[in-house]
């Protein structure tokens, strides 16, 4: 396979001594939206083998699962605790399902469990009959590598260089308050297990019971990725930063079972991702380079049918390798030639699973799962679409979303369901007063359902604006806000232009309590509307709110930037927790004066914070990006909306 040599090979050995060596997860029964459970777009295969999940004589869900009275509910899809509800408790994905983040690395069990991982903290499991989302290890940032030995053994490495091990109960930090950081960490067995640390950079061995630190050949070096093919034969793909060594920022490294060496291997660029059926005959590349093969003895390059592509190799046997990467591509080799495996979807491709010749998971960009059956690859999400930046609905079976370009869809209950839109354009904002009369909002003005179809509403003459917020009391009582301090009434016979005075600032959301206490609010100031007029009542150069919400007349919350305010029917009071300084507020929903929820971003992660009516808390396990939107179905369901299309759904326990 591609006979080109990159480079001779030179071994540098290092002093060493010593010797080396889950939590069920949230899914749906009809993850396709196909309206059938179990299809093989919801579990791969059909013939998969199930893997049993509780006792044999555990109750049977409603479901068809079974369930553990007074047990834990997991974000599943199933009634796990026997009380007749799913996913009760915590915050679930609820579309994408099963989860919308950006998975980049995968790892499958000695018993045939697969398990991703990837963006914001995001890990799923796959139990041979639905995926759901794990027990989060609730850490900030991407995890970057994964090893999976069995259900309650789980190494991981995220949150900016975490090392985490799962135990079946519980997450645990090995090196927790020393400045370590970590790269990869892999493993032939539970007793062990290598991890990359540093400063100092040095390779830990896990034996089981104790960690034994090895230094690196050249100092400054940092693993990407390892493959282990047994306790003395052990491949590792980096890099070194040291500019005394001739390594030049790449490097393989090889564990005999005595010390690590350094392969000298002029390589463009550092590689990432290694896999292999065994040591003399593995796959490693770089994104945007052609892969590199070891056959035993040299490396070199990958056929011209492997192109710069690719950004993660997986497979089964010598004659079973899989490379994908962007744009949906997906190419198998058999061991003499290589041929593209069709891709339902173009998004970008970043991690490949095989368990077998005709059982494999490809995964990728907002939580893309694709499955190989044998004979095709099949998308195993549920997802919408689009980018939802707000929501609103008439109990749990009836919720709109409206999106970036235009894009509206509506949940049925069962099925979510693309509605046609009569713009292209981004929307940003949506409440209704029924059923059958729903407004929404965006950078062409307003929208209006009338239970048949959406059509676009003209505006008054004097509007030159787009849209931001909207909200209403009723039929006849509607209001809109958008740029320039454009304020906006709807009489229930037509739109009028409310005048607020001269403020040349955006108004960008909307909220009141009652038809004589209105609030709105921007750039720098918040409004409010008392039944007659418009008055300031707060100005600030630097906060930019986005989001209103309250109970009453005594009980406001505004937020925006990194700006949390509260109003008491008096004054506003800061009430921001205490949180990184790399955080922002979108949206707020109260449904009591000590029950309230706030969501936005907390560095790239999504952030929900909930106010007990002392403090605010931050959620943990927030596995999704920027959330922009909020609304409640009742004080025990409450739906957040936000980036990569994701829709996060609580309900109460």
């Amino acid at each position: 396979m591609g006979p080109a040599l990159v480079s001779g090979l030179v071994l540098i050995a290092a002093a060493s001594s010593g010797c080396p060596g889950g939590p069920r997860l949230a899914g749906d029964d009809d993850l396709s939206g196909d309206g059938t459970a179990d299809s093989p777009t919801d579990a791969g295969d059909e013939d998969a083998t199930a893997i049993e999940d509780g006792e044999d004589d555990a109750p049977p869900a409603e479901d068809g699962g079974t369930c553990t009275p007074g047990g834990p509910e997991e974000c599943n899809g199933v009634d796990d605790d026997c009380d007749g509800r799913t996913d009760e408790g915590r915050w679930c994905w609820f579309d994408p399902l099963p989860l919308g983040a950006t998975l980049l690395v995968t790892d499958a069990t000695a018993s045939g469990e697969v398990w991703a991982a990837g963006e914001h903290g995001a890990l799923a499991r796959w139990n041979g009959e639905r995926w759901s989302t794990a027990s989060c290890p609730d850490v900030r940032g991407s995890i970057d590598s994964l090893r999976a030995f069995d259900a309650d053994d789980i190494w991981l490495v995220g949150g900016m260089g975490r090392l985490l091990h799962w135990d079946g109960t519980s997450w645990a930090e090995p090196f927790a308050g020393e400045p370590w950081i970590s790269g990869a960490v892999g493993g032939v067995a539970p007793d062990d297990v290598w991890v990359d640390h540093g400063p100092p950079e040095e390779i830990q061995h896990w034996d089981g019971s104790s960690w034994t630190a090895y230094p690196f050949p050249p100092s400054l070096c940092h693993l990407s990725a390892l493959r282990a093919f047994s306790s003395r034969d052990v491949w590792g793909v980096g890099r070194c930063s040291d500019e005394r060594s001739r390594f030049d920022g790449r490097a393989i490294f090889h564990w005999d079972g005595t010390a690590w060496t350094v392969l000298d291997a002029t390589l463009p660029d550092p590689l990432q991702s290694i896999w292999g059926a065994d040591s003399g005959d593995w796959w490693a590349l770089a994104p945007g380079n052609p892969p590199v093969h070891w056959n035993g003895s040299s490396l070199e390059v990958g056929p011209p049918e492997l192109g710069p592509d690719f950004t993660a190799v997986g497979g089964s046997a010598r004659d079973d390798v899989w490379f994908v990467g962007a744009a949906g591509a997906v190419v198998r080799g058999n061991g003499s030639s290589w041929s593209v495996v069709p891709s339902p979807d173009e998004s970008a491709l970043s991690a490949v699973q095989v368990t077998s010749r005709d059982d494999a998971w490809v995964m990728g960009e907002d939580g893309l799962m694709l499955h190989w059956d044998g004979s095709a690859l099949t998308d195993a999400r549920r997802a919408s679409g689009g980018y939802p930046r707000d929501g609103w609905g008439f109990g749990e079976h009836d919720v709109w979303t409206v999106s970036d370009g235009g894009r509206i869809r509506h949940w049925n209950g069962s099925v979510w369901e693309a509605a046609a839109s009569p713009v292209d354009s981004d929307l940003r904002d949506v409440w209704g007063a029924r059923p059958d009369d729903v407004w929404a909002v965006g950078v062409a003005g307003l929208l209006h359902w009338d239970g048949l179809e959406w059509r676009s509403v003209e505006l008054p003459t004097a509007v030159t604006h787009g849209l931001d917020g909207v909200w209403g009391f009723g039929p006849a009582d509607v209001w809109a806000v958008g740029g320039d301090g454009l304020t906006l009434h709807w009489n229930g016979a037509a739109w009028s232009v409310v005048p607020v005075g001269p403020i040349p600032w955006q108004l960008s959301t909307v909220w009141g309590s009652g038809p004589r206490d209105v609030w709105a609010a921007g750039c720098c100031a918040i409004l409010h509307w008392n039944g007659s007029a418009w008055s300031e009542s707060f100005r600030d150069p630097g906060p930019c709110f986005s989001g209103l919400g309250g109970t009453g007349p005594s009980d406001v919350w505004a937020v925006g930037g990194d700006v949390i305010l509260h109003w008491d029917g008096t004054s506003w009071s800061d009430a921001e927790p205490a949180l990184d300084a790399h955080v922002a507020f979108f949206d707020v929903w109260a449904v009591a004066d000590d029950d309230a929820w706030v969501v936005g971003y907390e560095w790239d992660d999504g952030l929900i914070l909930h106010w007990d009516g002392v403090s605010w808390s931050r959620v943990p396990c927030v596995t999704s990006g920027f959330l922009d939107g909020l609304w409640a179905a009742s004080a025990d369901d409450v739906w957040a909306f936000g980036a990569s299309g994701a829709i996060l759904r609580w309900q109460r326990d």
